[in-house]
């Protein structure tokens, strides 16, 4: 393209007997133009003019205001350019004589601007201008081919991104449901109870991948992983059975489900043994700092649920939650079989959960096992 551009202002100063000339684009971000492309400019004039803002004076920064042409005759009697860093520019440059002239998109949309200076004063006549108007579409042209060609290479980039992505999260996905799968039903006591296990754990999966499905994968917020972890186990017209408390703080995808899942056994370890088997029992969940500020603390703690007793062996579920929660976490998990409901807690490095050290810290917890 470099040559192309390079053709574009030899033929530009052709055309218009000039001395010199220049194409450039327009950057929308900053809407400004950017020199693309010249022909006589010194090392400083090229530098100068290197970026061109739509309130400068120059010929090219009143064109693309006003997005027509601008001929300046001869830049010592031009009223506009009187007495501006522009006017003095040109004379550095040893430019008496200026045209700018808009490059448009076939939409109508600006594009850049293609110009040709003279070291004299000089006015383009009508026929220099009507060639000088093909070759500047020719211009417009190549310049509004170049920005497809680019954004096609951005949104190919972007697909094989996301393509790359979906690949890497739908093989973890299917890890996972094969892992539960293999977990269930090997330790199911019958194929019935392994398959509504197994339905019920592939349920609460799902939920939380909805969660972070609306949070485009980039991260969940904790509060809504943990309501939607129990709207499962929630009565809206019974009494009230979880108490849930804790500030907002944002997880990272592989912490969020490795949490909810947590939730979820928990829950259902408690509709079956614990708090959620009677009328009464119910469950605290806090969360926020732990003893060391670059901790994160969550609790869940059983309240009036039946006298349990700690089991010989842990089931699945109690492994998940133990180990295999302490595992994605980098964490401590505490389990304590306390004789009205199950106490649970883990302790793990908040960049672990959240990522960067600028997150914002939870409050801290300080009554620790208060029931």
């Amino acid at each position: 393209m470099e040559a192309l551009y390079a053709q574009i202002v030899e033929a530009a100063g052709e055309v218009m007997h000039s001395d010199m000339a220049s194409i450039q684009v327009l950057d929308h971000e900053n809407d400004a133009l950017r020199l693309i492309a010249h022909k006589g400019f010194d090392a400083e004039a090229e530098a100068t003019w290197r970026w061109i803002e739509h309130d400068d004076a120059t010929s090219c920064g009143h064109a693309l205001k006003t997005k027509t042409r601008i001929v300046v005759p001869d830049i010592e009697a031009d009223e506009f350019m009187a007495c501006t860093p522009a006017q003095e520019q040109y004379r550095k440059a040893g430019i008496r004589a200026v045209q700018s002239t808009p490059l448009v998109g076939r939409a109508g949309h600006s594009l850049g601007m293609i110009s040709t200076h003279w070291r004299m004063p000089h006015e383009p006549s009508e026929r220099d201008l009507r060639i000088f108007d093909v070759l500047a579409r020719q211009a417009a042209d190549l310049i509004e081919r170049k920005e497809s060609e680019d954004a096609l290479q951005r949104r190919a980039a972007q697909l094989r991104l996301l393509l790359d992505e979906l690949n890497h999260r739908v093989k973890n996905t299917l890890a996972t449901v094969q892992s539960i799968a293999h977990q269930t039903l090997r330790h199911a006591p019958t194929m019935a109870e392994g398959r509504k296990s197994l339905d019920a754990r592939l349920i609460a999966l799902s939920r939380a991948h909805n969660v972070l499905t609306r949070e485009h994968w980039e991260g969940a917020n904790l509060r809504e992983l943990v309501a939607e972890a129990l709207a499962a186990y929630s009565n809206g017209s019974g009494p009230r059975r979880f108490d849930v408390s804790g500030n907002d703080i944002r997880l990272l995808p592989k912490a969020g489900l490795a949490i909810s899942m947590a939730l979820h056994e928990l829950a259902t370890n408690a509709v079956k043994y614990g708090a959620l088997s009677n009328e009464n029992g119910h469950v605290r969940i806090r969360w926020g700092g732990g003893e060391d500020a670059q901790l994160f603390r969550l609790e869940w703690s059983e309240i009036d649920g039946p006298p349990i007793e700690q089991p010989r062996r842990l089931g699945f579920g109690s492994r998940l939650i133990k180990h295999g929660l302490a595992q994605d976490l980098g964490g401590v998990v505490e389990l304590h079989f306390e004789p009205d409901g199950l106490v649970f807690a883990i302790d793990a490095p908040l960049k672990e959960l959240c990522g960067g050290d600028d997150k914002p810290h939870p409050r801290p917890l300080d009554d620790r096992w208060e029931r």
